[in-house]
This record gives structure tokens, sequence and C-alpha cells, in this order.
């Protein structure tokens, strides 16, 4: 969730700056191979959003829930009431199909007219969703009770719907009511396990795994006094099984296959994180596997996670390993933003782009720095700064495919969003983005079952889009928004990147 808990440790300033590899004594394999360029562009009739979900093609993508604010408040427990961090009128209730491609709105529907139970799920923000077999699954998420509209809590359901059939009612102005969810959603019952939001959701074999995040209910404060809060602190296992009645009306039963770790667990765990990228990836033995990167908090602090940590298949039970690269440090963009996961074939290397977003530490002035908390100032310095910075976390499996070596790289005079093209926040420019984006991959672009793109399979050309986000004026902003610009991605794989390699202070 877009949340940043206040804490009470402070962090000292440290600075370092890693130069990059060349010359004798170079890595055989290093700096990273391709470059990317971005292009603006919005769309007529789609507002800003951020913390939403998406699915289906580029050139008919539907977007779900989210938000059309910018970063959450922060009141105290006296003013959660008159000025809640999460107000309701800033939840999106609207389903969006849009054409990337060619920049046009398809439609857009409201889905108040539908069962509560749905409809609270499909306005929720931070849900996990995946699509198996044509049918998209939403689960979790931060909204509000359908049964007390006076209440918000993260979400202890499944709502599962037919994703052409939601595509085809929203482009053609069908109404999205009672008859359309008879035929074509299924929410499951409440379980406490399902009450996840902040994680991200994958499928792997025939299990959904939700990847972390936590449960929090109740109107968020500074304060804490007004909700409740616990971190999942593991990967969470469903089986997933949709039916038919008598009607032939779809019916969802979900159930709870395990965790890894079983939990509880101690605070200090690495696995404390939330609001963290996902994506997939390629070991080295060119098997799929998950990395989760980046995440907050660290138990007591602001800090967040900068050790990845992988997800593969185990024959023991429930079904999945995970194991934390403490020898890997990502030291930008720990919370969740739009991320490209390339796999080069040339290198044995696994290259993953990160767009900006909030970040550890942040470069400035040929350095990366940390800042020293400050809390009595306004706007407080939390340590965890929105940032303008494009960076490559390289994973290389070219000297032992067991054991990789992994190196962080700045793009040298990039910056996400482009100084051209930034958007705004009323008249304020805004040039920090990337928390809460998505990437889309373009049609046709080759790639693994998990969405790792092949490198050196992809043509030149555009191979997908960021879009939406929060948009800040600042690194510690006092107005930030829900962007509605989307950037479409050009890849060029045979000219690479001018970086700085990073080196963990």
């Amino acid at each position: 969730m877009n949340s940043r808990i206040l804490r009470s440790i402070g962090f000292a300033v440290v600075l370092f700056i890693g130069l990059p590899y060349s010359g004798a004594g170079a890595p055989r394999k290093s700096g990273v191979p391709y470059s990317i360029s971005l292009k603006e562009f919005s769309i007529d009739g789609f507002p800003g959003l951020h913390s939403f979900a998406f699915a289906g093609t580029a050139g008919q993508l539907v977007l779900i829930g989210g938000r059309t604010n910018g970063l959450h408040g922060f009141p105290t427990n006296r003013t959660t009431a008159s000025s809640p961090s999460f107000p309701t009128s800033a939840q999106n209730d609207t389903i969006y199909v849009l054409d990337l491609p060619h920049a046009k709105l398809l439609g857009q529907a409201k889905v108040n007219q539908l069962p509560q139970r749905a409809a609270a799920q499909l306005r929720a923000t931070n849900t996990q969703y995946c699509v198996r077999q044509g049918w998209l699954y939403i689960l979790g998420g931060y909204g509000v009770d359908p049964v007390n509209p006076k209440a918000i809590q993260t979400l202890p359901y499944v709502t599962a719907v037919n994703l052409q059939a939601l595509t085809n009612a929203v482009i053609a102005g069908t109404p999205l009511d009672a008859t359309f969810a008879t035929a074509n959603i299924a929410t499951s019952a409440d379980d406490p396990n399902l009450a996840i939001t902040g994680g991200d959701m994958q499928l792997l074999g025939s299990s959904f795994l939700v990847v972390f995040g936590h449960r929090l209910d109740g109107l968020y404060t500074n304060g804490g006094g007004a909700m409740q809060q616990e971190y999942t602190s593991s990967v969470r296992l469903f089986d997933m099984q949709l039916s038919q009645d008598s009607l032939n009306h779809p019916q969802l039963a979900v159930t709870f296959q395990g965790a890894v770790p079983p939990g509880p667990l101690d605070p200090s765990n690495p696995y404390h994180r939330r609001d963290l990228t996902v994506t997939g990836a390629v070991d080295g033995s060119g098997k799929e596997r998950i990395v989760a990167y980046g995440g907050v908090f660290q138990a007591g602090s602001f800090d967040g996670f900068l050790n990845p940590v992988y997800i593969d298949p185990d024959t023991a039970s429930p079904g999945i390993k995970l194991t934390v690269d403490t020898n890997a440090s990502q030291l930008l963009s720990q919370y969740r933003c739009a991320a490209i996961p390339f796999y080069s074939t040339k290198s044995k290397s696994v290259y993953t782009t990160f767009f900006g977003g909030i970040s550890q530490y942040y470069w400035s002035g040929g350095k990366l720095k940390h800042d020293t908390l400050n809390l009595n100032i306004t706007p407080p310095i939390d340590g965890l700064p929105f940032i303008n910075s494009i960076s490559t976390l390289q994973t290389d499996f070219s000297p032992n495919p067991s054991k990789p070596v992994t190196f962080d790289y700045l793009h040298v005079g990039a910056a996400f969003p482009p100084a051209t093209a930034q958007p705004k926040c009323g008249t304020t420019a805004a040039p920090y983005l990337g928390a809460e984006s998505r990437f889309v991959e373009a049609s046709s672009v080759p790639s693994f079952d998990n969405g790792v793109l092949k490198l050196y399979e992809t043509h030149a050309g555009v191979i997908g889009y960021v879009i939406g986000g929060i948009a800040a004026t600042n690194p510690y902003p006092e107005a930030t928004c829900a962007s509605n610009l989307m950037y479409a991605v050009t890849l060029n794989p045979s000219k690479a990147t001018k970086t700085v390699r990073l080196t963990k202070p």
C-alpha cells in the first residue's frame, strides 16, 4: 500500500560512489547492454491513477481500482475523521479500457451497481491480481467494508471476473450490474489468510502465490491508534477453483495451502516487507522463477530492503522455497514501481530496469546519498525520498550458475519522468514519478511465460508502456497527485546504456 508509516529511529548520512567497470580486470560481462527511450502521451477522458490492478493486452488494457489522488495523508488520531488518509472520494470506482498503441479510451463503466462484495473489491487499492485461463482474480486490497460503509479494512476474500466479458461490456457500454455479475463474477468466502494488501500475486504451477504484503484494518493515522496492522512476512499459497452451479453461474472456492515461512516471525526477519516490486526472472539453469525486489519497512525504522528474495519451486510442501540474496544490493527504487526484466543469453544475465519511485538512497551531485531523519520540519524528512532515477540490477550467472554476481547500475543522464515530459500536480510540474506505476508489455514481444523479455530476440522498437503512478513535486513533497501521463518504452537492444556502477555505502 502507498503508506509510509512513521517510525522513531534515525539514520546517519553515508556517501559512496562506485565506478563503471572497464579495461583489464573487468568482469566478463558487465554494464547494461541495451538502451531505452521514453515518449510521453495522455488519453482524453482518462484521469490519473495509481495502485490499480490491470489485465489484458496493450490494445485492450483493463484498469481496475486504485486511487485518483496522490500520496495518502498523515492525519493524527484527532484529525483522521475530518481529514482521512484515504478519503473514499478518491477511490477509483470506474473501470477503464484503454488502447495504448493508439492512445484511445475504448470505454469506461462504474462498478457501483455490482453486488457490494464485488464492487468493494473492484474499488479497493493495492489489491493482488493475476489472470488464469481467461479469468482475472483480484485478492484482498484496502477498501471500504462491504457490510459497513463507514469502516475501511483489508478485504478478506477474492473476486474472479471473466476478463473478456468485462472488456466487451465496458467497450459496448453494457451496465455492470447484478445481471452481469451473476453470469461473469464470483466471489469467495471470507478467509483471514486472504486479507492482504501491498503484496503481489503470481502463478507458479497450479498455485496462486501472494508475495509478502500486510493486513491493515481501520483508518491510517500517524500514531497508529485507529488501526491494526500485521505483516504477512511470508509467501502464501492458494488453490482457486472455479465451477458452475445448476444455472451455469460461476462459483469460486479458495483453499489456503500454506505459507513459507510458516510464521509467525520476529519483525526483524528479511520478509517483513510490503509495497515491493515483484517480477519474473530466470535462474542459472535457465528455469523461470519469481523475484521480490525492495519493499518497506524494516522493523523499527524507515528503511527499505536491499536484498532480493528468489522464489523457486520446491519438492517439499507447500511447493516453494525462498532464498534471500545477501550478496546483492538493490540501492534504488525500494517502493513498488514499474520494472522491466530482461534475460540475455549472451551474458547469462537477468537485467531488471526500475523506473523512479521511492528509494532508500538517491543520486545527487555525482554521489549516492541517504538523508538523516528529521521529522520536526515541514515537510518531514523520513529518509525515503521520491526519486527520478532509472537504474538496472544485473544478476550475472556466467561465473557460476549457482552463485550469481549482482551489479547495480545508474543510467547516466536518464530520468523518469523525462525532464521534457513531466506530469503536473495542479499547475506545478512534478519531476518525481514511478511509485505505484505499472509496466505493460507490448503485444508480440518475445518473452518467457513469467513476463521476462528475451533481450536478443527482441527487435528495436516499442516494447511496452509505463502507466500511472504517484507524481511528486519534490523528493519530500508537499504536493503529490496521480499521474495521467503514459510513456511508450522503446528498446535498442544493441546500444549500451551509459552507466555508473553503484556500491552500497
